[in-house]
């Protein structure tokens, strides 16, 4: 804990914080705050001091007022901040200063100037640096005001006094002085203070050197240690000093001086004192405590009031009796021999004084941890062991010699004898005796003790020796021969008190003169101190000045020279800034340091003064978007480019702002802005209409038309198309022949769809759905059908179409009797019945008797109707009989005086002791029980008492008092003297008779011999006569003869008492011995003198020397003060007390003597209801409130009469120091002038209307279900709204209204359809839909029936194809085909040219269950395997004669034999005849490309072509497969204004094979001129990649729009390369996304070209494909490569979310009938797809509000997402929401996929569950515009 001391030091007065720190350090820092100045009254925003300023009591940057002032204080680290981790922490010292409230400056002069003190045992030299935060305390986190930092080498003094103050300036935002010393911690030397030398009570270290205590010569230091708060000013303390120096120290002393040295940080004082140019004796400051209180001189707190000091340490030996007193202590112990150097000693050290053998034995175990060698001295840093010097206080009869003996070990080491002890003189009081240090030296001199010892005589003894015995009285005292003198201040014979103030003055220099009972005062005048005043205190060596040039001393006075920067008297800091001349110029902030000030320049200005200005256009100050930049004074200008703005061209000119886009929303860019053009608009302002035509195409010949926004573009459609679908669709099926019974037509791709109504299915919506297969009826309800609908006849509790409305009973018929509450149930109600009844209509009445055993404390139970009671016993009450009756107030049972006490249950009587029994009723026998008689009296029992009958001797109640017989009776005869007793008497007879009442005459001598002493013995008749001896007398010779009346032995009034043959004399206290001869030292042996008096003895007597506030001979009469001295002033009475006097002062004054003014406002308050006291002196006066008037403002004010107060009509009612308006009931407040919200005030508006206060009045706006002036009134809802839809009945309740839905529907409105489909009642992987009311199954191929249960035959339709059989299975069939045919119906003919049975060379032509071969010349057969004898001929063949020869498939025309050899001639046919009817098409795709690098060959194939051609006179629909060897080509055609079709196939002869392939998935559109897509693209690839060429000239005779980089290949980054006509893709397999997969030894890679128009706005997106082209590339080493046609589709799949789970559907149709099915399900871009989206929750109070749907190719292309519905608003033009109920949400879009992933889209939906009745607005289906993403539409 922190001590606080206030110091004066070096002149400087301020207050120091002392904080204790445990750890031992080097160095001592003291931390000053010189100057502190916040000019402007402004902080951080937080701690962080790069936020903006604020001031400090606001929130903002404005006009800071003068009374927004900062809590300021300060937090100093020495040493720099040092980070660990995330934590920052200070390397040295930390302090935070106490906080200075509403104080934005202080300087030096400052009551509040602060200094911190610490050490720090890390300290370096060199650079460290210093952290100051300047902080506003608040009421949150504390903010900052400023922050510094500064690293400074500073110097480090060996002491305080030899310490600089460094001075540390600071300047921004505020400006702050620091003042910094830095000295070396106490044992610590060198310039780092790092040198640690020994320091102990035992020996001081000076200059690094152990020394012995220094002499009286060597300047010594005198200390003392205290501890706790001083709460004295710090100017005080040297005066403190010096007064004690003065009456304690110096008393006789002309010339004082008194410097302090230092306080150290543990809290002990050092100072130097010179008492007339003399050091002061070294006496430690304890001892002089302890001597003080000896001798009753006034305790040290005189001198430091409310300063608790250390008790010294001292031993106490022989004081008793003694004359002289001693104080010694053993200084130090040397030993230069190594005898205790490595090992422990035990030390015994024996000193003896001499002649009384008066021994101290000082023992010591001194180890070798605490010797320290310094100067060739081993010193003891133990302090002997005991951890702190032990001084014994000895009393002594004489003074003559001293003996010291020295054990090591308990055996001797050295002694020496006889020290002599007469030369030391002893002093007369311990003040004046003299410090003696004596050295006692072995004779081998290695040893050494140094002894420190004073003697002075103790009281009445005086000399040299203190030989004198002499007792001093008040006003003489003993002079040193023994001698009785006057004491100073007492003067004449009989040393009268002398008054020094009477004649001249003895004070000086003006000091008052104050006379005292032996003494006088000084009070002196400022400037002087002393005795007599005398001293002139040196006011320039106290530090009075400081900050100056010059300090010159006068007598009395002083005047301190001002260095600049300084003024006044004391030369405290001048505040510059607040002269009348402005220093800083240009409107600059002025801020004063310590001496001096500085200016915070404004803008544009610097130089000490801010009188220069600053050309900011030199240092750049202007930013990059600026075209020029302009200096001028004390400013300057930036030219800004466009688009930017601000002081330094910094800000982005938001040109958004100005609405720039006519038809679009603005984007802001860094230095521009983008225009984001509506549908329909394009254009940098979007101010040009987009014609939609240039990106839209009408199919089937259909022409588009452009239009202006909001249409857009419509399609002219030839006739039988639909404009709608882009004349895509037909038109007029619906129309034409309205084909839908019981339903809804809609035309779809040349067909219709029919939405059928409920009750009602099959594809015309003529089949009536038997509604009750389905069981719609809930609850038990009986399902009936009818055409087209149903009926539920619902069991007891449901109602509604489908019995799934509750009935509410409660409402209905309220069948809870006797006040049971009836609570609905589902079906039914239940009852809570109230206590006492049950069953089901509260109707049976409980038993409570045998149910609950409900009655208490053994109280009867009687069960009544509904209820029951119970019959308590006397001692208990209430429902249960558990409450206790009181029967002490009830029936006060207790008789006789008996106190009653009732019990929980009972009572119990406290009888009186005659009385017992329950009710005190039964008398006591006392006889018995308490024996009362005594002394054998008899007892006697009566009714509530008893009689005591006595014997003589005793009477009374209980025979207790004794009867004195001798005044009863006077038994006693012949004059003897009767004695009574207890009980009894004795008879005390004369001499001569006896017996017990007298009357028997004794013989005495026979009886007792009563002669003593040998007297001789004469018997008389009742008497007898002794005759004595000499020195007796008496009747019976037993009188001692008194020697004190006959001799008088005892003197000096002594009381002489005579004794048996003696006497005894009692002396006077004042003398002694056998005759009181021998005279008394009452002073030693009574110490008569009471109350402090000095006591002196006389001769037979004593004198006592009383206080001034005692007399009498024992100074216990006490002094009356009050008659004495007057001592109390202004009209105070004074009364003596004992021993002192007190002072009843007037109310007005207090103080010991009614000195002092009491300030009656803090002591009394007298001023009544909140007046204002100020006090006067000797009074006080009070202002009052308006309200009251009077001395003590206790007199009511009528404000009513006086300031009428109440408006608004209210009426006033004067009240005691205030008043009341009654107000009327729209008003209120004090004056009735604030208007009563009776919204709050009364709630008036019931059923949850909300209220509007207006001024006296209200208004209440309510809820639908209520109405009138307070929404008490009920509204129908039934007859007002018709809120239940859907043949669901209304019925009305209180504040709202009930639907009983019909069975198919439910919720608040019977607006929410029941999903049946919950239920799963569609069987065997069917697909169930649910409709509005209903439901319907979609069954399998294989199964039929309402829920498709039912086998289907499909044998009976003879499904099986080609004489194939069929048979029936199980939600199936087979068909068993022949061998010419395969597949599921034996539709697929079994192609056998396969397996290539037309063997030489023959064609194989497969037809529909069979095939032919088509043999070659020279061959036939069905397998071509019978060689033609072409020589059989009738035509010989061969001409010229020459002879024919069959040879196998030819013939050889041979010359004759005969001849010479003759060359034969072979024939071949090569090419055959194309007939009229084929047409024939050779792709580039028939060429065999083989890689010549490597034997791994290549063919590419043609792939499947889905492509969209602008229409030409005719189309057909064409399956290609084209393979690398021959190919043959099916072609077919189907046009809807032809209905022949043409088959045309191509037979190329450039192979050996030939295949037939077919494809049903894919179209492609091609011209009649037989210009096609697969004429224009050639791939081709080898086995380092791709290598396809596209031909622009043909794509652009398909497509007269297209354009190259339209084109893409695999993804939008590969795109090709124009080179003439030609578009050419060089791409590797490892890019454009190509797939690769391995199957055996080939290695298959896969991509696809795609001609596709992108969004213009997000041009990520895919918006519509013209075609696609897939390719593949299979490498295998020697073979020929092949391709395929491949064709992408698309997927999609739902996301759930939230805490109800929701779920998508997406459906084919507008009345969502046709599910697409799987997941992900597939369709086509540019496709509408229909989603459905809800939820699954059975809680009707919760209702779904589709929030957002949004799209992202993958789920992680997080920048990438294409929002469809945006916060419950359609954003894509081609989306849109059409319908919503409680639960469900329906919309379509239209489809599209990304560039970067066109295999599908993710789709993601999020929905918020809000309440049913909750219409806020993220609760409401509303929509807030937003802009349209796309420009595509549909």
């Amino acid at each position: 804990m922190a001590n606080y001391i206030i110091l004066l030091l070096k002149g400087i007065c301020f207050l120091q914080i002392m904080q204790a720190i445990s750890a031992t350090g080097h160095v001592n820092i003291q931390v000053q705050v010189l100057q502190y100045d916040n000019p402007l009254g402004t902080s951080f925003h937080g701690s962080d001091f790069t936020s903006q300023r604020k001031c400090c009591d606001k929130g903002q940057v404005t006009a800071c007022s003068t009374t927004d002032m900062c809590d300021s204080y300060f937090m100093i680290c020495v040493g720099g901040i040092a980070t660990s981790g995330h934590n920052s922490h200070c390397s040295g010292p930390k302090v935070t200063t106490k906080v200075f409230r509403n104080a934005n400056w202080f300087g030096a002069s400052h009551d509040n100037i602060l200094s911190q003190s610490f050490k720090w045992d890390n300290w370096h030299a060199g650079g460290i640096e210093y952290v100051v935060n300047v902080m506003d305390q608040d009421s949150g986190n504390d903010e900052l005001i400023e922050n510094f930092t500064s690293t400074r080498a500073l110097t480090v003094g060996s002491s305080y006094e030899n310490s600089t103050e460094h001075v540390l300036s600071f300047t921004n935002f505020v400006s702050l002085d620091l003042g910094i010393r830095i000295w070396c911690q106490d044992g610590y030397s060198g310039p780092d203070c790092s040198h640690k030398c020994t320091n102990n009570p035992y020996s001081v270290c000076i200059k690094n050197r152990a020394s012995l205590l220094p002499s009286c010569n060597d300047a010594d230091v005198s200390s003392f240690a205290f501890t706790g708060t001083w709460n004295y000013k710090a100017a005080n303390l040297q005066f403190l000093l010096m007064k004690f120096v003065l009456q304690e120290i110096c008393p006789k002393a002309h010339n004082v001086h008194v410097q302090i040295v230092h306080f150290s940080v543990s809290g002990a004082v050092e100072f130097k004192a010179t008492c007339d140019n003399a050091t002061i004796s070294s006496l430690m400051f304890s001892t002089h405590l302890y001597i003080l209180s000896l001798t009753n001189k006034a305790a040290l707190s005189h001198y430091f009031p409310g300063i608790p000091l250390k008790a010294p340490s001292v031993t106490q030996k022989n004081i008793r009796g003694a004359n002289t007193y001693m104080i010694l202590r053993a200084l130090s112990y040397h030993d230069s021999s190594s005898t205790c150097k490595r090992q422990s000693c035990n030390v015994q050290i024996t000193v003896c004084i001499y002649p009384q053998k008066s021994c101290i034995v000082m023992s010591s175990k001194v180890s070798t941890t605490n010797l320290a060698l310094c100067s060739g001295y081993v010193i003891d840093r133990s302090s002997a062991g005991l951890g702190q010097p032990v001084t014994y206080f000895i009393g002594l009869t004489s003074l003559t010699s001293l003996n010291v003996e020295v054990k090591y070990n308990g055996r001797s080491k050295w002694h020496q004898n006889n020290q002599n002890l007469q030369a030391y003189t002893a002093g007369a009081t311990h003040n004046e005796s003299t410090n003696y240090r004596m050295t006692i030296k072995s004779n081998d001199q290695h040893q050494m003790l140094v002894l420190d010892m004073m003697v002075w005589c103790a009281s009445g003894w005086y000399g040299d020796h203190c030989q004198h015995l002499c007792h001093s009285t008040r006003n003489k005292m003993c002079n040193k021969d023994g001698n009785l003198v006057c004491i100073h201040g007492y003067g004449g014979h009989s040393c009268s008190d002398i008054n020094e103030c009477s004649g001249q003055s003895p004070c000086k220099n003006g000091g008052t003169c104050k006379n005292t009972i032996g003494s006088f005062i000084c009070q002196c005048r400022t400037g002087w101190i002393g005795p007599t005043c005398e001293v002139d205190i040196d006011e320039c060596d106290l530090g009075f000045c400081t900050n100056v040039s010059s300090c010159t001393n006068s007598p009395g006075s002083f005047h301190c020279r001002c260095n600049r920067g300084f003024h006044g008297r004391l030369c405290t800091d001048r505040n510059e800034c607040k002269v009348p001349m402005k220093l800083c110029q240009h409107d600059s902030t002025c801020l004063n340091q310590y001496g001096s000030f500085a200016c915070r320049c404004g803008k544009g200005y610097s130089g000490a003064r801010c009188e220069n200005d600053i050309d900011e256009c030199s240092l750049s100050i202007c930013s990059r978007h600026s075209n020029n930049c302009t200096n001028s004074v004390g400013s300057y200008s930036c030219a800004c480019g466009a688009g930017w703005a601000g002081k330094h061209c910094e800000n982005d000119i938001d040109e958004c702002k100005s609405n720039p886009c006519k038809n679009g929303s603005c984007s802001n860019t860094i230095g521009s802005y983008k225009c984001n053009c509506y549908q329909g608009y394009t254009g940098k302002h979007c101010e040009n209409d987009f014609d939609e035509c240039s990106i839209v195409t009408c199919a089937n010949n259909g022409t588009c038309v452009n239009l202006h926004y909001p249409k857009r573009y419509r399609c002219d459609c030839l006739k039988g198309w639909d404009p709608k679908s882009r004349c895509r669709h037909h038109t007029g099926v619906c129309k034409e022949i309205h084909p839908c019974v019981h339903g809804n037509c809609s035309n779809k791709n040349g067909n219709y769809i029919c939405s059928c109504n409920n009750g009602w299915t099959g594809k015309n919506c003529s089949i009536d759905l038997d509604e009750c297969n389905y069981h719609p009826c809930l609850h038990n309800g009986t399902c009936i059908n009818s055409k087209g609908a149903y009926t539920c006849q619902c069991s007891a509790g449901w109602t509604g179409k489908n019995c799934l409305t509750d009935i509410n009973e409660c409402a209905t018929l309220h069948p809870c009797k006797n006040g049971g509450k009836c609570k609905n149930a589902d079906g039914g109600y239940k009852c809570d019945c109230t206590a006492g009844w049950t069953g089901q209509n509260c109707s049976v009445d409980v038993n409570e008797c045998d149910v609950l055993n409900p009655c208490q404390n053994k109280g009867s139970c009687v069960n009544t109707v509904g209820n029951y009671t119970c019959q308590c016993p006397l001692e208990w009450k209430g429902q249960n009989c558990s409450s206790d009756v009181d029967e002490c107030d009830t029936f006060h049972p207790c008789q006789n005086k008996g106190s009653c006490v009732n019990t929980v249950g009972n009572y119990t009587c406290q009888c009186p002791l005659e009385w017992k029994g329950q009710n005190c009723s039964s008398d006591v026998d006392e006889c018995d029980t308490f024996h009362p008689c005594q002394n054998k009296g008899s007892c006697v029992n009566t009714v509530g008492n008893y009689t005591c009958q006595c014997p003589l001797e005793w009477k009374g109640q209980n025979c207790s008092v004794d009867v004195d017989e001798c005044e009863t009776f006077h038994p006693c005869q012949n004059k003897g003297s009767c004695v009574n007793t207890v009980g009894h008497y004795t008879c005390h007879c004369p001499v001569g008779w006896k017996g017990r009442n007298c009357s028997a005459d004794v013989n005495e001598y026979d009886m007792s011999h009563p002669c003593q002493n040998e007297g001789s013995y004469v018997n008389k008749v009742g008497n007898y006569t002794c005759h004595c001896p000499v020195g007796w007398k008496g009747q019976n010779c037993s009188v001692d003869v008194d020697e004190c009346d006959m001799f008088h032995p005892c003197q000096n009034e002594g009381s002489c008492v005579n004794t048996v043959g003696n006497y005894t004399c009692h002396c006077p206290v004042e003398w002694k011995g056998r005759n009181c001869s021998v005279d008394v030292d009452e002073c030693e042996t009574f110490q008569p003198c009471h109350n402090k008096g000095s006591c002196v003895n006389t001769v037979g007597n004593y004198t006592c020397h009383c206080p001034v506030e005692w007399k009498g001979r024992n100074c216990s009469v006490d002094v009356d003060e009050c008659e004495t001295f007057q001592p109390c002033h202004n009209k105070g009475s004074c009364v003596n007390t004992v021993g002192n006097y007190t002072c009843h002062c007037p109310v007005e004054w207090q103080g010991q003597n009614c000195s002092s003014d009491v300030d009656e406002c803090d002591t009394f308050h007298p001023c009544h209801n909140k007046g204002s006291c100020v006090n006067t002196v000797g009074n006080y006066t009070c202002h009052c409130p308006v309200e009251w008037i009077g001395r003590n403002c206790s007199v009511d004010v009528d404000e009513c009469e006086t300031f009428q107060p109440c408006q608004n009509e209210g009426s006033c009612v004067n009240t005691v120091g205030n008043y009341t308006c009654h107000c009327p009931v729209e008003w209120q407040g004090q004056n009735c002038t604030v208007d009563v919200d009776e919204c709050d005030t009364f709630h008036p508006c019931q059923n949850e209307g909300s209220c509007i206060n207006t001024v006296g009045k209200y208004t209440c706006y309510c809820p639908v279900e209520w109405k009138g002036q307070n929404c008490t009134v009920d509204v129908d809802e039934c007859d007002t709204f018709h809120p239940c839809q859907n043949e669901g009945s209304c019925i009305n309740t209180v504040g709202h209204y009930s639907c009983h839905c019909p069975v198919e529907w439910k919720g608040q409105n019977c607006t929410v359809d029941i999903n049946e489909c919950n239920n799963s009642l569609c069987k065997h992987n069917s697909t169930c839909y649910n409709l509005d009311g209903g439901y319907t199954c979609i069954c399998p191929p294989n199964w039929s029936g309402k829920n498709c249960d039912s086998d289907v035959d499909e044998c009976s339709s003879s499904p099986c194809k080609n004489n194939g059989t069929c048979s029936n299975t199980n939600g199936g069939y087979t068909c068993i085909c022949s061998s010419n045919w395969n597949g599921n119906h034996c539709e697929t003919d079994v192609n056998e040219c396969k397996s290539s049975p037309c063997i030489n060379n023959g064609t194989c032509d497969n037809k529909a269950g069979s095939f032919s071969c088509k043999c070659t010349q020279g061959w036939e057969g069905r397998y071509c395997e019978s060689d033609i004898d072409e020589c059989r001929d009738t035509r010989n063949p061969c001409e010229n004669g020459d002879i024919c020869s069959n040879t196998n498939g030819s013939f050889v025309c041979k010359h004759d034999s005969t001849s010479s050899t003759v060359p034969l001639t072979s024939y071949a046919l090569t090419t055959p005849a194309i007939t009229p009817s084929q047409t024939s098409s050779i792709t580039p795709a028939a060429t065999t490309v083989t890689n010549r690098t490597n034997t791994t060959t290549a063919a590419l194939k043609p792939p499947q072509t889905s492509n969209t051609i602008p229409a030409v006179s005719a189309s057909t629909q064409t399956r290609t497969t084209v393979h690398a060897a021959t190919t043959s080509t099916q072609t077919s055609s189907t046009s809807s204004t032809a209905t022949t079709s043409t088959q045309t196939r191509s037979t190329i002869s450039a192979a050996t094979t030939s295949t037939q392939a077919s494809s049903t998935r894919l179209r492609v559109t091609t011209m009649t001129r037989f210009v096609r897509l697969e004429d224009a693209i050639h791939p081709r690839c080898t086995s380092l990649g791709w290598n396809i060429s596209l031909d622009m000239s043909i794509l652009t005779q398909l497509y007269p729009e297209i354009k190259s980089d339209q084109i893409y290949f695999g993804d939008n980054t590969c795109r090709g390369k124009l080179v003439g006509d030609q578009l050419v893709f060089l791409q590797g397999f490892r890019d454009c996304v190509t797939a690769e997969r391995i199957s055996g030894n080939t290695i298959l890679y896969e991509n696809e070209l795609f001609y596709a128009i992108s969004d213009p706005i997000h041009p990520f997106i895919i918006r519509q494909y013209k075609w696609k082209y897939g390719v593949e590339c299979d490498i295998s080493r020697n073979e020929a490569t092949s391709s395929h046609v491949h064709h992408n589709v698309e997927s999609h799949h739902s996301v759930v979310s939230g805490h109800y789970s929701i779920n998508l559907t997406f459906f084919k149709d507008p009345s969502f009938m046709n599910q697409l099915p799987g997941n992900p399900v597939q369709t086509n871009v540019g496709d509408d797809v229909y989603v459905k989206v809800f939820t699954t929750a059975n809680d009707w109070n919760i209702k779904m509000r589709l929030h957002t749907c949004y799209t992202k190719p993958t789920e992680a292309a997080a920048n990438m997402v294409y929002y469809i519905i945006k916060d419950g608003c359609e954003v894509d033009s081609n989306t849109h929401i059409m319908s919503q109920s409680t639960h469900e949400t329906r919309f379509v879009f239209q489809d599209f996929v990304y560039f970067s992933n066109r295999e599908g889209l993710n789709i993601h939906c999020n929905a918020t569950f809000c309440e049913t009745k909750d219409f806020s607005p993220g609760c409401a289906q509303s929509c807030t515009s937003h802009e349209n993403q796309a420009l595509i539409g549909k």
